[in-house]
């Protein structure tokens, strides 16, 4: 495989080490055009997601190489590079770590060929994988634990998702009024009443789901999101009126 066919990125601290990077990434032939630098992790993420059909790697410099584990369970992902040792979880897309940039140079080695069993992962899951392959569900209970940990901004905390929703819909004037109504009325404590009504959200993003559509389900992030503390919320009081009655029936029994 060529330079040229793979999209590099690298997710660093300091602009002293971004520089240091592109200087010795840039002396490997074809590589200089692929090269994406992210100071901000969920940037990262968000430009991994948007490229997802093809194959990426991933260096991971000072100070974000214990998001190793998060890294790994997204799919175009085939090998990550760690600049500082690290404990994790999967080393199936752990390459090595490397002590500097120049490393990367000295060893070229950025140059080589994927797995077979690499290669089969970049095509996505299926209900059925997911079921039946044990690997496939610990990606995918890693990816939620990765979409509910994930820090809303202070704006626009739906935007992408709403595009995507407009997108779907365009011309249809029911549901865009329905998208309208959501800009205008949502509310955290909301999400699971807009999401068992009849409309957009609930069709876009089970279909997601289905479909198993990492860059959809990344949209949605912060409703699913609402909808799990909402959940976790309910799930708290119900337990709490349980022990409630529970607690009577024991003193009536005394009585």
């Amino acid at each position: 495989m060529s330079h040229s066919e793979v999209d590099v990125c690298a997710l660093i601290s300091t602009k002293e080490e971004q520089d240091s990077f592109h200087q010795h990434i840039n002396a490997l032939d074809g590589c200089d055009n692929n090269i994406a630098f992210f100071f901000d992790p969920d940037e990262c993420v968000e430009y991994i997601l948007s490229i997802h059909q093809e194959k990426g790697l991933l260096i991971l410099g000072k100070g974000q190489c214990h998001l190793v584990d998060i890294f790994s369970t997204l799919p175009c992902i085939f090998y990550i590079y760690l600049t500082e040792a690290q404990h994790y979880n999967d080393a199936s897309r752990v390459r090595c770590i490397i002590s500097s940039p120049r490393e990367l140079l000295e060893k070229n080695d950025l140059n080589f060929s994927i797995s077979p069993s690499i290669e089969s992962r970049l095509h996505g899951l299926t209900t059925t994988d997911v079921r039946d392959d044990g690997v496939a569900f610990c990606y995918t209970h890693t990816m939620l634990l990765v979409l509910l940990h994930t820090q809303k901004p202070a704006n626009n905390v739906h935007e992408d998702m709403l595009k995507e929703c407009r997108a779907t819909y365009d011309g249809n004037a029911k549901e865009l009024e329905k998208i309208d109504e959501f800009v205008k009325t949502y509310e955290s404590m909301k999400a699971i009443s807009w999401y068992t009504k009849d409309s957009f959200l609930y069709r876009q993003l089970n279909a997601a789901f289905r479909r198993a559509n990492i860059l959809t389900i990344w949209k949605f992030r912060f409703i699913i999101q609402d909808i799990y503390r909402q959940l976790e919320i309910l799930h708290t009081e119900q337990s709490k009126n349980a022990k409630g009655k529970q607690k009577k029936h024991r003193s009536m029994s005394i009585m």
